[in-house]
């Protein structure tokens, strides 16, 4: 029967081993900074997030004032009687689905997406189409550079 020996760690192994995993550490360490750094930045656009739903929902009463819109308060029967299931209560009139087509998208949205009118007029080439973007890159560099100048003023 054979034994094996196994030598003691060395300086120069332990020094790696060290290396090592102060590297591991330091990787670690790198990533869980990134992480918070991109949690706070999330933090801050649903604070801000928050703050513009707050103010839209104080004003909204007062742009239905002004524009003279009443949106009644809908009537809720919260009573035990109302709680429980009637024999009048029909499901029937409120399918789980929408009727579909045989693609699975349901018959408004296939519609829709059929009757859907092009972006380009009937009869037009794609060079009416280049001129086109051509043109309106022409008005987008004409309103940076205006954009520009109104700065430097």
């Amino acid at each position: 029967m054979t034994t094996a020996t196994v030598a003691p760690v060395s300086g120069n192994q332990l020094a790696v081993l060290l290396v090592l995993a102060g590297v591991a550490v330091l990787a670690i360490c790198a990533v869980l900074y990134q992480h918070e750094r991109i949690d706070d930045r999330h933090g801050t656009t649903l604070a801000e997030h928050t703050e513009q739903l707050a103010t839209l929902a104080y004003q909204m009463p007062a742009l239905l004032e002004h524009l003279g819109i009443e949106i009644p308060a809908p009537e809720v029967d919260d009573s035990p009687a109302a709680m429980e299931p009637g024999d009048d209560a029909k499901t029937d009139e409120f399918p789980a689905l929408p009727a579909t087509e045989p693609s699975g998208i349901p018959l408004q949205v296939h519609a829709a997406l059929i009757e859907r009118p092009s972006p380009v007029p009937r009869g037009k080439s794609a060079e009416w189409v280049e001129a086109e973007i051509a043109a309106m890159r022409a008005r987008n560099a004409e309103r940076m550079a205006r954009a520009i100048t109104e700065e430097a003023s």
